[in-house]
């Protein structure tokens, strides 16, 4: 099993899967044992960019800064929840460069836009519900992951690590 998480400040979101199979789409309560975690928030601090952000700006993927008041809050719930896993490989994925190097980077805040991106990420998984912006942050933190597994993914940077598909 996969899981994706999509740290919230108030609240975060997991996207369990196996294979095609979403197991799971929704708040994360307990934290699920899995084979490896993409989790969708800075697991490093250093303002106001890591080299792997670097290498992201360089390819034309946005980011926001790591000063930014919310991104603080963001990395400390991200390393909390780390600290909580117990075995498991750990990733650092970013959804919308997920989203953006595989052709699908459309506003999840309209709902046109998670009407396309739905339809895309029902090309890698099985599922039937429409997605709030939070699970599809969820479902394509786990997709990155699925993708490393396939030989699909890599991570980039030195300093810090940021799992991106292979284009």
């Amino acid at each position: 099993m996969i899981c994706g998480i999509d740290v919230g400040i108030k609240e975060s979101f997991v996207a369990i899967i196996k294979g095609r199979k979403v197991l799971y789409l929704g708040k994360l309560k307990d934290l699920p044992i899995c084979e490896a975690y993409g989790i969708d928030a800075p697991l490093s601090y250093k303002e106001p960019f890591r080299d792997c952000e670097k290498e992201l700006l360089k390819m034309g993927i946005p980011v926001i800064p790591l000063n930014t008041p919310f991104m603080k809050v963001l990395h400390k719930k991200a390393v909390e929840i780390v600290e909580k896993i117990e075995s498991g490989r750990i990733f650092e994925v970013y959804p919308y460069a997920t989203r953006k190097l595989l052709g699908f980077a459309y506003s999840k805040k309209k709902k046109e836009g998670r009407k396309k991106i739905e339809k895309k990420l029902r090309e890698f998984f099985d599922f039937e519900k429409e997605l709030s912006e939070h699970e599809i942050d969820s479902l394509t933190a786990a997709l990155t992951v699925k993708l490393f597994f396939e030989g699909k993914a890599k991570e980039v940077g030195k300093e810090c690590k940021i799992l991106i598909p292979s284009v």
